[in-house]
């Protein structure tokens, strides 16, 4: 922001968006770098008191205002003025005088002016609505003298969400942008002082050359009136920096009158409902509360003020900021619904981004939006070495950006509060002082423990608890107490010290010595009985406190006859005449749920009892007499037989009472049934019998079958009523509170009785036979028609409530502001509203009929609704409820559920093989893995990090947030942290479930490592648990939450299961399941996309609904499949799923990119195989260019050539979208369309031009027809779609034709092209339609179907025969020539050693041998190459040619110098490391793939280093004779063998290597003459030019090295015959049948036949040169052989393992045989 714009109080408009909502930067600030200050109207003042002088006069002034004033109202006076004139002008005038001006101007300033027309335009364009014209559109730039902003810049950083929320679905991104936009508009509303928004409210601009800031306008007003126009928030938030302080005042009453009526028109909306009022309240809340206006930095300074009445209209404003009225609303509500209802601490939290190791799941940890370390409470711990820092205030200010609780604590506002509580302050001062503290401690346990450590903080709230000698109870009082009790309840050791210091007896004294009776507490009028009760009630709960963590319990003696008075049942006729029933049954309540807790710390009741315990079971009797007495005076009381018409003001006090007084009874009960879970109890006590008989007696339950419908026949069937139709949200939730405590009373004297029947004993007396049969029957058995009515109505409750708990949660938020519990912002109030606690607490009583084993009598539609409920309670329950969702978790994942979900999967008609068989043993096994697996997964909390022993926090800047963190084992698990949203997961996503197969790699759910055997179970069980799942989905009354997943995220799951290997679906019974989930998943997807009309709906946005950069999950999933697949049919499935028309474009490219890179497309199923229908693939047409270039490159690079022979989706879907591009866009061929398919039909045939094998491919792209066509042939009318046919075939090649635009070059190919189609297409009308070519013979329909079967077998043996003598030109004759070869090549290796004995030399020898080569091929490549065309002159090609002969001609020297050194025997031995050597560079060439997992691949690499071990024995050790020519002597026979092994031949050794150097070049030249086939594949020529390339390098070299140039002056003999017979047959044909060799069979297969030439070379070596062999040559031959044949086992094993005939496995490299011949030739 430039000073101007800070001046004069402008915003800029297009600065970051994070200026508006508080944003989570998640990195740290350097120790040397300031943080950037926000946008604001005025510069952060600084920190000094308001007696030092008004803080607007410390603004900075600009340097030239005055003159940039008068240039923009120059500016805006002629704009005015050439409006004005163009409004007078036609617009045939405007024409004519715009074509005057361009003329006289230059055409380089008329270029100029409209590139600055242009950028207007856009800033104009990019401009929010709704934004005043004042606010200037630069961008937003740094102050000169500080450093640049650190966050993201607007283009990558939109909203004040933190990165990981970042990820979201395109709703979700639209959502966002329309929400900011909101936030916006707020900006220039207008509001009043009892805050209401003033609308269409103008206001006049400044006089001309006046420019006032908002300050000094205010201050002209004063005398006026001040609500004339009403203020903006920045406006008043400026104004309460004013020097005047009524002008202050008055600026903090507004913002305290708007903050309060924000808040409570944000409650009274709907959660989840968009806004329909026509003030955007949610907007005005956040945007308040936003780093932009400055709020919390203002009302800090104006704490510091020295007027009270500022201080105090400052301190109301920081209570509405931090919303302490409704929170405290709300954890009273959690006070009434007991122990169970924990209170939660409010900071502002946020989800961590998801985990890719735990398969990108939603449901992360929260984290809180400051980071707790960043809450600095007082100013010493910033302080490093007596320097304060000087950035203070700016990172207070951006921690208050994330949290205002946060920023005002970092901004020293509890010294200030202390202070102010010692210098006597008011009481409305005092009142706001504590009940701020309060919400600061509920913030964070960093807050909470800043209180505790602040010296003598508590010790001054206590003090002014105890000023106050007069029996009048202050509103400070109620307060004092009740923020003990909230630190005395988040810190137990607190709780303790508070007892024991005394604390505790100074604040509750009221509790004994406050009233002697009733009519004394109603004498002191309605104001002052509110006032006592409500201290009573704070100190009741702070009693409690203490009860609960193990203090005051040897009190109770000395405190029930004090708490008689409130737990007896008065006379409610004086209580009504004082209008105060309310207020007595909260004091009676908080006295039974203190009973309660005292009933939590009772003994075992079977234990021996110790006479010296203060609290023991004597003193049960009378509390459940007393508590029986309300239960007696209920009817009469409640009057529920009127049902809703008695319902009064005082209906939902009483009803708290009564749930008190049931959960009381009901903890007794409890604590009597602890004991006898296993075996009977030994007695039971006298009351048990007598609650259940006043229950039965005064009609709790019904009994009877026949009900009146105008009268409520129980007081259960009167609170389901007003739970159903009360409105009043309080009231239904004290009623299902009493349902909640009235069942477990009732289910504990069930199960006590049925326990101890045999020693109960019924009272005799008043009781009735009936009450005493029906308890003795059951009381569960006899009431079940209530208990039903119960179940049914809570079930569709929850049923509809759970969707509303997960609409809350936007952007990972629980709100989009950064406010404190309901100041998060949310809609209705979030997850700090009253309706989620009614949500809640439906879920929690629900939970109490999972267990009742009466209810299971109605069936299996019974069974699957608890189930439904059970997944449903997981999707209700916050942090304070994870008991819940334990319980949730034992009844889904317990042995009986996973038995009825294996019988909804055998009666599910879609699964597909057979039914899956069990034992109960397996059952309870998968229900322990299940169980262990989820609560590890979902219910480990996050460890909070501790700084490091001995660590100085000194002022380095903001701390990042880290995503990283430690886990808690089970038996770490501390209390404190469910009462934290962060660190914890809960509420949980709808597709927690699927966790079980996308979450097993453990990562960093484990407390400990897990077995990958342990993985590996999880995942099985895991595919079961969620195939019953979805089978029993549609079984049930209400809809199943399973069923609302999204589809994406289900098929997501599949997908992450396959990352743990090939186990998961080779096992027999996983398989069949995960089979059966591919099948509903894609029949679900086709049936929505068909509902949907539309066809271009992305069902399946991986991206946008999963991870945003979901490709590097691909990228793993490819490199897995093609690893471990070996093209399995399911897992094929699975990767093809992703190149469906229903999934986005980027990650459809993605799909493809990476199964095109890794070589795999060929493995991908048929199109009839995938998941789904076949037009879901193909429909509709593809119009993204990016996929449609990804095919084409695939095309030409040869990805497709073995999915073209084996039929793959992927090249259906290639000659689909290529057909319908290419042939059928019709009208929709547009000029960019029209390019495209020019560039693909181009490419295409250039392809083919240079790659004649792909010819086939172009063939079935011109006979490929759609199924739109393929229907349109009719069968009977076979010669008109014959006809039909041949016009279509002709038409394409036109569309061909005219695509390649006049090129000579590619015309030519098609013409070879049409040629060969014509070809084929008579062979398939003769094969197909015979009766064509004899149609006049036929003269009826018999002798046409006799004759057709004739033509028909005819056609059959001409196959065979055809297949027959393919299989011996493919496989015989390559085998026989490459055996010659062999023997030819060692014959040219013998006569060469015979030359080189006679003196012939290596270097005339092999220039020779080039030269004789070069003229005997040269004729040849005339005769043999004269069809094909020439090379491309290209310079790449002729290079590779160079290459080759470079490689060749050193091959060569080195091998014939090899030779001189050894015999022709060594060098034939040394060949056989080819294969070595070809796999080693085939590898490194990527022409072969090694799987380490793999035995074939283990065998290459095996036999590779024993050649090479083998190659080393041969070479370094001789050895003695084993074989020679001529008959050794006795002399000779008797060296000896040690001599032998001890002496070297140094030029044996120098031969070796120099024979192992030739053959590693002639496996690099097999190599690089494979890569020149492919690119020209006219082998003669090939050979031809290597050759002569090969004489052009060999002449300069050979006559070079060859000093005796005599010597190239061969003579007959035999060197003149080495050298004829090893060019004209060796380096000539030989080369030739080598290369023709490579093209047919590969560089491996050629190199099979080299362990032949050691047996030829023995043989000729002996014959013709008289040489002996030798033991080393024959030890290094065997091992080199072993070698050898291993990495051929290899081979042999991967192409068979890799072989499929009508299975489901598929090779990576083709196999020819004899039936895939049949096929091709019969396709053909």
């Amino acid at each position: 922001m430039t000073e101007k714009e800070q001046s004069s109080g402008r915003v800029n408009p297009m600065a970051p968006l994070s200026s508006l909502v508080g944003s989570i930067v998640e990195k740290g600030f350097p120790e040397n770098k300031p943080l950037p200050p926000k946008p604001s109207r005025l510069p952060f003042p600084v920190a000094r008191h308001r007696s030092h002088g008004p803080h607007v006069g410390s603004r900075p002034q600009p340097k030239v205002p005055i003159v940039q004033e008068e240039e923009d109202d120059e500016e805006g006076l002629m704009n005015a003025e050439n409006y004005a004139r163009l409004q007078t002008m036609s617009h045939e005038e405007i024409v004519k005088a715009q074509a005057e001006l361009f003329e006289k101007m230059d055409p380089a300033l008329v270029t100029i002016l409209k590139k600055r027309g242009q950028d207007k335009l856009k800033k104009r364009k990019h401009s929010v609505p709704e934004v005043s014209e004042e606010c200037p559109s630069d961008i937003h730039s740094p102050q000169g003298g500080q450093q640049a902003v650190v966050t993201p810049s607007p283009s990558s950083q939109v909203t004040a969400i933190p990165k990981e929320a970042s990820v979201a679905s395109a709703s979700q991104g639209f959502f966002w942008d329309t929400w900011t936009e909101r936030v916006e508009a707020v900006r220039d509303l207008r509001f009043s002082f009892d805050g209401n928004v003033l609308e269409n409210v103008l206001v006049p601009p400044p006089e001309a050359g006046v420019n006032m800031s908002a300050v000094e306008r205010d201050f002209l007003r004063t005398e006026g009136d001040p609500g004339a126009a009403g203020y903006t928030i920045k406006e008043a938030i400026a104004l309460t920096r004013s020097v005047i302080p009524g002008q202050r005042c008055l600026a903090l009453n507004l913002l305290a009158s708007l903050l309060n009526k924000a808040l409570s028109k944000l409650c009274q909306s709907g959660i989840g409902q968009q806004k329909v009022q026509s003030t955007d309240w949610e907007a005005i809340w956040a945007y308040a509360l936003g780093p932009e206006p400055g709020l919390v930095l203002a009302l800090r300074m104006a704490l510091d003020d020295n007027h009270a009445s500022v201080v105090l209209a400052c301190a109301k404003v920081i209570q509405c900021l931090l919303s302490c009225s409704l929170n405290e609303n709300f954890f009273d509500l959690l006070e009434n619904m007991g122990p169970c209802g924990k209170d939660m601490f409010t900071a502002p939290v946020f989800r961590g981004k998801p985990e890719i190791d735990l398969g990108l799941l939603p449901g992360c940890f929260w984290k809180y939006s400051a980071k707790p370390s960043n809450i600095v409470p007082f100013r010493e711990e910033i302080m490093d070495d007596g320097t304060e820092d000087t950035d203070t205030i700016q990172k207070d200010v951006f921690v208050a950006g994330q949290d205002v609780a946060a920023g005002l604590v970092r901004m020293d506002i509890l010294p200030r509060i202390y202070h102010l509580l010692e210098t006597e302050p008011t009481a409305p001062l005092e009142e706001c002082l504590i009940s701020v503290t309060i919400a600061i401690v509920r913030h964070s346990p960093k807050c909470t423990t800043a209180i505790l450590k602040y010296p003598r903080f508590v010790q001054t709230i206590v003090k002014r608890f105890k000023l106050n000698k007069r029996m009048d109870v202050l509103p400070s009082q109620i307060y004092s107490v009740r923020l003990l009790k909230v630190l005395a309840r988040y810190d137990k050791r607190a709780c303790m010290e508070f007892v024991k210091n005394g604390t505790f007896n100074e604040v509750t004294w009221h509790l004994f010595q406050f009233t002697s009776s009733l009519d004394s507490w109603m004498k002191l009028g309605k104001h002052k009985c509110k006032l006592s009760s409500d201290l009573m009630v704070e100190q009741l709960r702070f009693l409690r406190v203490c009860i609960q963590s193990g203090c005051c319990i040897s009190q109770y003696p000395e405190l029930f006859p004090a708490l008689c008075l409130w737990l007896s049942c008065p006379s409610f006729e004086k209580l009504k005449e004082k209008n105060l029933i309310c207020e007595f049954a909260s004091v009676s309540t908080e006295a039974y749920l203190v009973l309660e807790a005292f009933a939590g710390t009772l003994p075992s009741l079977y234990s021996p009892r110790n006479e010296s315990d203060a609290w023991d079971w004597r003193y049960v009797s009378p509390m459940i007499d007393t508590a029986l007495s309300w239960i007696t005076l209920a009817p009469e009381l409640l009057e529920w037989e009127r049902g809703t018409e008695s319902v009064s003001m005082s209906t939902a006090s009483l009803l708290w009472l009564y749930s008190a007084v049931i959960r009381t009874v009901s903890k007794v009960l409890d604590k009597i049934s602890s004991h006898g879970e296993e075996e009977p109890l030994p007695w039971l006590p006298e009351f048990v019998p007598k609650i259940g008989l006043t229950i039965i007696k005064h009609k709790l339950l019904s009994f009877s079958v026949e009900k009146d419908p105008s009268r409520c026949s129980s007081f259960m069937e009167f609170l389901c009523l007003l739970r159903e139709n009360c409105q009043d949200e309080e009231l239904a939730l004290a009623s299902v509170s009493c349902l909640h405590g009235l069942t477990r009373t009732v289910v504990s004297i069930q199960t006590l009785i049925e326990s101890a029947r045999s020693k109960m004993e019924t009272p005799q007396g008043s009781e009735s036979i009936r009450d005493g049969s029906v308890l003795a029957k059951g009381i569960l058995t006899e009431s079940l028609g209530d208990l039903t009515s119960v179940w049914s109505s809570f079930r569709d409750y929850v049923a509809s409530e759970w969707p509303i708990m997960q609409s809350i949660e936007i952007h990972k938020r629980g709100g989009l502001a950064p406010g404190v519990g309901l100041g998060w912002g949310a809609s209705g109030g979030g997850f700090w509203s009253t309706r989620v606690l009614l949500t809640q607490a439906d879920a929690g009583l629900l939970s109490l009929f999972l267990h009742i084993s009466q209810l299971d009598s109605q069936g299996s539609v019974l069974l699957m609704d608890k189930m439904n409920s059970a997944l449903a309670m997981c999707l209700i329950a916050g942090p304070r409820d994870h008991l819940l969702v334990e319980k949730a978790f034992d009844y889904v994942l317990g042995a009986h559920a996973l038995e009825h979900l294996a019988c909804c999967i055998n009666s599910n008609k879609r699964t597909i093989t057979s039914e899956w068989k069990c034992s109960e043993g397996d059952y309870d096994r998968m229900s322990n893995v299940l169980t262990s697996h989820f609560k590890r997964r979902w219910f480990h909390p996050k460890r909070k990090s501790e700084p490091e022993n001995g660590s100085k926090k000194v002022a380095v800047g903001l701390e990042t947030i880290h995503e990283e963190g430690e886990m808690l084992t089970e038996d770490q698990k501390s209390d404190s942290l469910i009462v934290e949203w962060a660190h914890q997961r809960l509420p949980l996503p709808p597709q927690w479930f699927l966790s079980s197969i996308s979450a097993v790699h453990a990562g960093k759910t484990s407390a400990e490592d897990q077995e990958p055997t342990e993985l590996l179970e999880v995942a099985k069980a895991g595919v079961f648990f969620i195939a019953g799942l979805e089978s029993a989905s549609g079984l049930g009354t209400v809809p199943s939450p399973v069923s609302s997943v999204p589809l994406v995220w289900k098929f997501h799951a599949l997908s992450t299961v396959l990352l743990a290997g090939m186990d998961i679906i080779e096992d027999k019974n996983t398989r069949n399941l995960y089979s059966y989930l591919q099948e509903l998943y894609g029949q679900v997807l086709d049936e929505r996309r068909q509902s949907s009309g539309r066809e271009t709906e992305l069902l399946l946005r991986f991206k946008f609904d999963v991870f945003e950069s979901y490709s590097t999950f691909l990228e793993m999933l490819v490199e897995q499949y093609a690893a471990v697949s070996y093209g399995d049919v399911l897992y094929g499935r699975q990767m093809s799923i992703y190149l469906h028309q229903c999934v986005e474009p980027s990650v459809r490219l993605s799909a493809w990119t990476a199964l095109s890179n890794a070589r795999v497309l060929e493995l991908l199923p048929s199109l009839e195989k995938c998941v789904g229908e076949a037009q879901g693939y193909l429909e509709p047409a593809e119009e993204n260019e990016g996929v449609l270039e990804a095919y084409l490159k695939s095309w030409t690079c040869g990805a497709l050539d073995r999915a073209a022979v084996r039929g793959s989706v992927a090249y259906t879907l290639v000659l689909h979208q290529f057909s319908s591009l290419v042939f059928y866009n019709g009208d929709k061929d547009k000029e960019e369309e029209g390019s495209l398919r020019n560039k693909i039909v181009r490419t295409l045939v250039r392809d083919l031009s240079r790659k004649q094998h792909r010819q086939g491919m172009m063939v079935d792209l011109l006979g490929y027809y759609s199924k739109g066509c393929a229907d349109a042939m009719e069968v009977e009318e076979e010669e008109e779609s014959a006809r039909q046919q041949k016009s279509e075939g002709e038409r394409r090649m036109e569309v061909l034709k005219e695509a390649c635009q006049g090129n000579s070059s590619l015309l030519s190919e098609l013409e070879k092209l049409k040629e060969c189609v014509r070809v084929k297409t008579s062979m398939m009308l003769l094969t197909t339609y015979p009766m064509f070519a004899y149609m006049p013979t036929l003269v009826s329909l018999e002798s046409f179907w006799e004759f057709r079967h004739q033509i028909c077998h005819e056609r059959n043996n001409l196959l065979e025969e055809r297949v027959a003598w393919r299989y011996i030109n493919r496989d015989v004759v390559p085998f026989a020539v490459m055996v010659a070869v062999e023997c030819v090549t060692v014959g040219s290796t013998t006569l060469f050693k015979a030359a080189s004995l006679r003196g012939l030399s290596f270097y005339v020898f092999v220039f020779y041998t080039y030269v004789v080569a070069a003229l005997v091929l040269l004729p040849l490549s005339f005769i043999f190459g004269r069809s094909r065309r020439l090379p491309s002159a290209k310079a790449p090609f002729f290079f590779k040619i160079f290459l080759l002969a470079l490689v060749g001609f050193v091959s060569m020297l080195s091998g014939c110098k090899g030779v001189e050194y050894s015999n022709p025997t060594l060098a034939s031995a040394i060949s056989t490391l080819t294969p070595a050597f070809t796999f080693t560079l085939a590898v490194i060439f990527r022409m072969e793939r090694i799987v380490l997992k793999s035995s074939a691949s283990q065998a290459k690499v095996i036999g590779t280093i024993v050649s090479i071990s083998g190659a080393l024995v041969i070479v370094l050790y001789k050895g003695p004779k084993l074989l020679s020519s001529a008959s050794l002597t006795s002399s000779e026979a008797t060296v000896s063998l040690y001599q032998d092994l001890t002496s070297f031949d140094s030029s044996w050794i120098l031969g070796g290597v120099l024979l192992v150097t030739q053959y590693l070049l002639v496996s690099l030249w097999y190599i690089l003459q494979t890569q020149v086939m492919e690119v020209y594949p006219e082998k003669t020529t090939v050979v031809l030019l290597y050759i002569l390339c090969a004489t052009v390098i060999s002449a300069p070299v050979c006559m070079l090295a060859e000093k005796d140039l005599t010597s190239f002056l061969l003579k007959p003999g035999v060197p003149l015959a080495s050298v004829m017979y090893t060019g004209g047959l060796v380096s000539s044909l030989g080369t030739v049948i080598h290369t023709w060799g490579l093209h047919m069979k590969g560089p491996v297969y050629i190199s099979l036949f080299k362990p032949l030439s050691i047996v030829i070379a023995v043989v000729m070596a002996a014959i013709f040169l008289g040489d002996a062999l030798h033991l080393g040559s024959v030890i290094g031959s065997v091992v080199l052989s072993c070698g050898f044949y291993t990495v051929i086992w290899g081979k042999a094993r991967e192409d068979s393992t890799r072989n499929v005939a009508d299975t489901e496995k598929s090779p990576l490299l083709v196999t020819h045989t004899v039936e895939d011949e049949a096929s091709s030739l019969r396709c053909d």
